[in-house]
């Protein structure tokens, strides 16, 4: 790991001419069908407890060095986050400056695939972010927010925007949740998701989540209108312009 990479600081805010590509990686699974199907169920679970970092197996290592190597030259790129997941996904965050219609999928060359042809490609779509808090714009860094999470959202398109007004009334009840330092959400420009990137210090604290108003388990601020699936992540690179 370069000095580089242990200062850079991405930012993630809501910005008109930067849309956000996640592509989302997971250990190969013949069983798992060649078309994604829409889950509109709730699947929840904590994050793992201690191990070593997950930053260090050799596919996380592959992709670095392809957002650090190749990624980070190429035109309109703004800034990357590499994320190594408890289940063994990768998941490359990256954000881009584009003039005119963005892109609803991750085009090749803001993708990380060939450097993990091991991996299932799980989803690659384009987003922007709609809020933040507990403000306007949030940092990741390794040093100040070495965890993070997924929260993904399937939703129908015409709920999307239903989702995001709940999500704004709600999710920043999750801040005051130890380790917890920011929320980010995103809608998927195909109108299929709403992810949030959470931003922790360490998830020691994460059980304390399912106290906060919205989030308990017999009332939780999404249900009857998305489905839900959290990810955790150690976060393994960042990249700045």
């Amino acid at each position: 790991m370069t000095n580089t990479q242990l200062v850079a600081t991405l930012r993630v805010r809501a910005e008109a001419t930067v849309v956000t590509a996640i592509e989302r990686f997971s250990p190969a699974d013949p069983a798992r069908p060649a078309t994604p199907v829409e889950d509109m169920s709730t699947v929840t679970y904590p994050p793992a407890a201690g191990g070593e970092p997950e930053s260090k197996r050799p596919e996380v290592l592959a992709a670095a060095a392809r957002l650090e190597q190749v990624l980070s030259k190429t035109r309109g790129f703004a800034g990357g986050l590499l994320l190594a997941g408890q289940k063994g996904e990768v998941v490359l965050y990256s954000q881009w400056e584009t003039a005119g219609d963005p892109p609803t999928e991750v085009p090749p060359e803001w993708s990380i695939a060939p450097a993990v042809p091991e991996l299932d490609r799980i989803d690659g779509r384009t987003c922007v972010v709609n809020f933040s808090a507990p403000d306007a714009f949030s940092e990741v860094s390794l040093a100040r927010t070495p965890k993070a999470h997924f929260g993904v959202f399937t939703v129908a398109p015409e709920n999307q925007e239903k989702l995001l007004e709940l999500a704004r009334e709600n999710a920043p009840n999750s801040m005051g949740t130890p380790g917890l330092l920011a929320v980010n959400f995103h809608r998927s420009l195909d109108g299929h998701r709403v992810l949030n990137l959470g931003l922790w210090s360490d998830f020691d604290g994460f059980g304390k989540l399912n106290d906060r108003p919205g989030f308990t388990p017999a009332a939780k601020y999404w249900e009857g209108v998305s489905g839900f699936r959290p990810h955790y992540f150690d976060v393994a690179t960042v990249v700045t312009r």
